[in-house]
């Protein structure tokens, strides 16, 4: 493995916790605040089961 590769993995994966802990932080007062962590990590309500047409634009 490059080792910039494995320092950046390596300070990321340090860091996550603190990044979870500002969201708890910034949501102690704002219970909904709290209770969408899940889209924030790439969960969403599960769709409809039928064929879908997904665009992805930049």
């Amino acid at each position: 493995m490059n080792p910039l590769k494995g320092a950046y993995t390596g300070l990321l994966s340090a860091l996550a916790p603190l990044a979870f802990a500002r969201l708890w932080l910034k949501g102690r007062d704002n219970p909904a605040y709290r209770e969408r962590w899940g889209e924030r990590l790439g969960h969403g309500p599960d769709l409809p089961k039928r064929p879908r047409l997904w665009v992805h634009a930049v």
